[in-house]
C-alpha cells in the first residue's frame, strides 16, 4: 500500500501509532533520500538487539554487507515506486547488549511513503522474523550431514529408500559393499540379485524386506540371503518405516547385519557337532565325555542310554550326583588320577554298579579305556571314556551250552522248514526235521549242498543278486519270493524270510520257508474267474446290441412282405379286375406270405433258442426226398431269376437217415434260397452224399455251389454272426434277416455235424458244405428227443 502525505484527526493518528508501535511485526520507516531511521516499533528493535537506530542511516546501524543489500532494496523502491518483497533477508548487526555481531534473517515487505504532490518521502518496511526457522533448517540441515557421516562410518549396512517408488536415497559404504552395490533401483533394468529366505528358499519380491519394510512391516532379527553374481551373503534384517525428519518424508530403512562368515561359521561347528554325535552314536561302545574336577557329564552317545538306562537329563550334572546311592568310589578315584595324572588308563571287567531310574541297581562288568583331553596349559580340560559292556559276554560264557541246547530245540521242532547257510558260499550249515522231511534230502545231503541245487537254473541269477546285496544292521527281516524244487523235480513256490547273523565267527543266513504254491494257484484261478466274468459281461452288452440292431431289422423284414400281401389283397376286392391281374397279384401274395412265414419260423427258432430249449426230434428220414422238396420249392424263384437250380444224390446218399428231417428241411432251405438270393445270373447246384466210419457213424453231406456274388476275405470273419450280413449294403438291395447262416449252423451242429464256407470269392461264387452225423449221440434212437442250448447271440459262433 502506498501512504500519502495528509492532515488527518488527532484520533486516527493516534490508533495507527498505536497499530505501528504495538504490532507484533516489525515495522520501521526509513526516510528518503539519505535511508535514515525515523520510527521503528519494539519488535524491531528485538530484531535487531538494537535501540539506539532512530536518527542513524542504514550504513552506521548493519554491517558493510548488509547495509549494501539494504540500501539497493530502499533505493529501487525509490526509483521504480514499487513495492519489494524480501524472503529470509540476513541482516549483520552488533547488539549494544554485549557488542557481539549478530546474524537475523527476516521475511518483508518494503512499501513507498509520497508527499501530497507524489514526490518520495519515506520508505515503510514490514516483515516478521523468521531467524528461528533458518536456524531450525540449518540445525536439521548440519543433523542430518552429521547422521549420515556417522551411518556412513558404521559397519553395519543401513539403506533409506522411498516407500512408494521403492527408490533408494541413502546407502552407507558397508551396504554397498556388502551387497556388491546390486541394490538397483526398481523400474532400471532386470534385477542382478535374489533375496531368499532363512532356508536359502527364493522368495517372492513381495516377501522382499524391501517390500514389507515400503508396507509398513517392522523386521527384528530376522535372517535373509543375498544371492548375486558375485555370491551369496548372509544377513540378519532389521527394517520398518521412519518418522518424517531431517527434511524429508516418511521414509524406510534396512539395517543389514552381515552374518555370512558367522553363518558359516556355525554351519562349521555345527557339521563339527554334528560329525562328533556321529562318531559317538557309530561307536560300537559306550562314549561319554566328562569335563572339569567334578567330571561332569556333557556328552554321553545313545549306547551309553541304552545300556545304563539312565535318562538324557543326566546331562550337565557330575559324576558323583549321577551316581548317587551307590558306590563308586572305585570309578570314581580311576578319574581323578587320570585327571592329575594325564594318563590314559584301560582296564578290563571291571565291576560298575549303575543306579537304574526306578532305583534298582545292576551289576556291570565293563572293558574300560579313560583318555584325558589336555586344555589350555598343561592342565587336564575332559576325559573322554569309553566302554565295553562286556557283563553279556561273562553270562553267555555261562549260559553257553543252555542256549545252544535251547536252539537246538526251537529250531528242530519249528513246524516250518528252516536252514542255515553261510553267506559267501550259499552252503548249507545246518537244517532242520520240516525241511528234510518237505524236501525230500536227508540231512547229510543237504549239508553237501548249496542253495543254488534246490533252485531251478533260471531262478539262480535272482538268487545270487539277491545273496550279494547287504542287509542294513538293525533291519527287519527280508521277505521274498522264490521256486524251489525238491528232490523228486516237484517245483514249489516258497515265501522265504531271511535274517543275517553271525555263528561262530562266519556271516550266516537263517531262512524261514512257507509252501505258498496252493495259495498262488488259487489266486490265479480267482484272476482267471474276473477275467471270464469281465469277458461274459463284455460278450452280454454286445448281445444286447445285436438284440437292439435285430428288432429294428425284423421290423422292416415283417413290414416289407405285410405290406405288400395287404395292398395286393385290396387290390384283388375290385370286381373289375380281369383274371389276368388277378392271377398275378395272387401270385404275389403268396410269394410275400411265403416270405413272412419264413421269417417268423426264423423268429419262432429264436425264442426257443433264447429259452435254451430248441427241441430235436429223431426219426428215420429220406435226405433224397428232403433235398427234393426243398429245390422244388425254390425253383418257381429260380425260373423267376433266370437260373438253373440242380439237385444231384450221389450212390452214397443213404435212403433212410436218422435225423430231425424238420431241421434238416429248414436247413436246405436256408442255405439254398441265400444261393438263389444272392445269385443274378448261372446255377445253383445241390449234391447230396455219405460217409461211414470205421466205428459204424455215418455222415450225411449236402454240398451247395453258386455262381453268385461271393464273399470277401474281410467279410469271412462275420458270416455266421446272428443278424450280421456279409455286406451291409446287401441289406437294403436283398432284404434279410442276418440270421439264416448263423441258426443253420447252430441246427447242423445239434444235429451232430456243421456248416461250413469251403470256397468262396467275390464275384465268383460260394460253396457251402452241411455235414450230419448218424446216431450223433450213443443215447439216441429213432424217435428220441434232443434239447439242445444253443446261443446265437455270441460274437464266437463256434461250439
Amino acid at each position: 500500500m502506498k501512504f500519502t502525505e495528509c492532515s488527518s484527526e488527532t484520533a486516527t493518528i493516534t490508533i495507527l501509532d498505536r497499530i505501528f508501535r504495538q504490532s507484533p511485526s516489525w515495522m520501521t520507516v526509513l526516510s528518503l533520500p539519505d535511508h535514515r531511521f525515523t520510527s521503528a516499533n519494539e519488535a524491531y528493535h528485538h530484531l535487531i538487539g538494537r535501540r539506539d537506530i532512530i536518527g542513524k542511516t542504514v550504513a552506521e546501524v548493519f554491517s558493510a554487507t548488509t547495509a549494501h543489500e539494504f540500501n539497493r532494496l530502499l533505493d529501487d523502491v525509490n526509483r521504480t515506486h514499487q513495492s519489494v518483497v524480501g524472503t529470509e533477508m540476513p541482516f549483520r548487526v552488533e547488539s549494544t547488549d554485549d557488542g557481539s555481531p549478530r546474524c537475523v534473517y527476516a521475511d518483508f515487505v518494503c512499501e513507498l511513503i509520497t508527499r501530497s504532490d507524489g514526490s518520495p518521502q519515506s520508505v515503510v518496511a514490514i516483515g516478521g522474523d523468521v531467524t528461528e526457522r533458518v536456524r531450525t533448517r540449518e540445525k536439521l540441515s548440519a543433523r542430518s550431514l552429521w547422521l549420515e557421516s556417522i551411518l556412513e562410518r558404521l559397519g553395519t549396512g543401513v539403506v533409506l529408500f522411498d516407500p512408494k517408488t521403492w527408490e533408494p536415497f541413502f546407502m552407507n559404504q558397508a551396504a554397498r559393499r556388502m551387497t556388491n552395490g546390486t541394490m538397483e533401483k526398481p523400474g532400471e533394468g532386470p534385477l542382478n540379485y535374489q533375496v531368499l529366505d532363512a532356508d536359502r528358499v527364493p522368495l517372492p519380491r513381495d516377501k522382499w524386506p524391501r517390500a514389507r519394510a515400503a508396507r509398513g512391516e517392522s523386521i527384528i532379527g530376522e535372517k535373509f540371503s543375498w544371492a548375486s553374481p558375485m555370491g551369496c551373503r548372509d544377513f540378519l534384517v532389521y527394517a520398518g518405516l521412519m518418522p518424517p525428519g531431517y527434511g524429508r518424508g516418511e521414509a524406510a530403512m534396512i539395517s543389514l547385519i552381515d552374518i555370512t562368515e558367522l553363518a558359516r561359521a556355525e554351519s562349521r561347528v555345527a557339521a563339527s557337532e554334528r560329525k562328533l554325535d556321529q562318531i559317538f552314536n557309530a561307536a560300537p561302545s559306550t562314549l561319554t565325555l566328562l569335563v572339569g574336577p567334578d567330571f561332569i557329564y556333557e556328552r554321553a552317545n545313545r549306547q551309553f542310554f541304552d545300556i545304563t538306562g539312565y535318562p538324557k537329563s543326566i546331562l550337565g550334572k557330575p559324576a558323583r550326583e549321577v551316581h548317587q546311592g551307590v558306590d563308586v568310589s572305585g570309578f570314581l578315584e580311576i578319574l581323578d588320577r587320570a585327571y592329575r595324572t594325564g594318563e590314559r588308563f584301560e582296564g578290563k571287567a571291571l565291576p560298575f554298579t549303575a543306579k537304574r531310574p526306578d532305583g534298582s541297581t545292576r551289576l556291570y562288568y565293563l572293558d574300560c579305556s579313560y583318555q584325558p583331553i589336555p586344555g589350555t596349559g598343561c592342565d587336564v580340560e575332559a576325559i573322554v571314556c569309553q566302554t565295553v559292556d562286556v557283563t553279556d559276554q561273562v553270562k553267555a560264557r555261562k549260559d553257553l551250552n543252555e542256549s545252544h541246547k535251547k536252539y537246538r530245540l526251537l529250531f528242530e521242532k519249528s513246524p516250518l522248514p528252516k536252514w542255515v547257510i553261510e553267506t559267501a558260499t550259499s552252503r548249507f550249515v545246518d537244517v532242520n526235521r520240516a525241511a528234510i522231511d518237505h524236501y525230500g534230502y536227508s540231512r547229510e545231503e543237504f549239508l553237501r549242498m548249496t542253495a543254488k541245487d534246490i533252485r531251478p537254473p533260471e531262478d539262480i541269477p535272482d538268487f545270487l543278486e539277491m545273496m550279494e546285496r547287504p542287509h542294513e544292521s538293525g533291519a527287519p527281516p527280508e521277505r521274498h519270493l522264490f521256486r524251489h524244487r525238491k528232490k523228486d523235480g516237484t517245483v514249489i513256490h516258497v515265501e522265504v524270510l531271511g535274517l543275517d547273523l553271525t555263528i561262530d565267527g562266519r556271516d550266516c543266513r537263517i531262512a524261514t520257508m512257507v509252501d505258498v504254491t496252493e495259495r498262488l494257484l488259487n489266486q490265479s484261478r480267482q484272476e482267471e474267474l474276473v477275467r471270464t466274468l469281465k469277458a461274459a459281461k463284455e460278450e452280454a452288452v454286445r448281445a444286447n446290441k445285436l438284440k437292439s440292431s435285430f428288432l429294428a431289422n425284423m421290423s422292416h423284414e415283417i413290414r416289407t412282405p405285410l405290406g405288400a400281401i395287404l395292398g395286393f389283397t385290396d387290390l384283388m376286392r375290385d370286381p373289375n379286375l380281369s383274371p389276368e391281374d388277378r392271377e398275378t397279384y395272387l401270385d404275389i401274395v403268396t410269394r410275400n406270405g411265403e416270405q413272412l412265414a419264413q421269417i417268423i419260423d426264423d423268429i419262432l427258432d429264436l425264442s426257443k433258442v433264447e429259452a435254451g430249449h430248441l427241441t430235436f426230434e429223431f426219426k428215420s428220414a429220406d435226405p433224397e426226398r428232403i433235398a427234393r422238396d426243398v429245390t422244388s420249392l425254390l425253383s418257381l424263384k429260380a425260373r423267376e431269376k433266370g437260373l438253373t437250380l440242380d439237385f444231384r444224390a450221389e450212390v452214397s446218399t443213404p435212403r433212410s437217415f436218422v435225423t430231425d428231417g424238420l431241421r434238416l428241411h429248414q436247413i436246405l432251405l436256408n442255405i439254398v434260397g441265400n444261393a438263389v438270393k444272392f445269385t443274378a445270373a448261372g446255377s445253383v447246384k445241390v449234391r447230396s452224399f455219405a460217409t461211414t466210419a470205421e466205428n459204424g457213424d455215418a455222415t450225411l453231406y449236402f454240398e451247395v455251389t453258386d455262381t453268385g456274388i461271393g464273399i470277401t476275405e474281410k467279410a469271412k470273419d462275420k458270416l455266421f454272426h446272428a443278424f450280421v450280413q456279409a455286406d451291409g449294403t446287401l441289406v437294403r438291395e436283398f432284404g434279410g434277416s442276418g440270421l439264416g447262416l448263423a441258426l443253420s449252423r447252430q441246427l447242423a451242429r445239434g444235429l451232430g455235424g456243421d456248416l461250413e464256407l469251403t470256397k468262396s470269392a467275390s464275384g465268383a461264387g460260394s460253396t457251402f458244405l452241411i455235414s450230419i452225423r448218424e446216431p450223433f449221440s450213443p443215447a439216441l434212437s429213432p424217435g428220441a428227443r434232443s434239447t439242445t442250448d444253443i446261443n446265437l447271440w455270441r460274437s464266437d459262433p463256434a461250439r
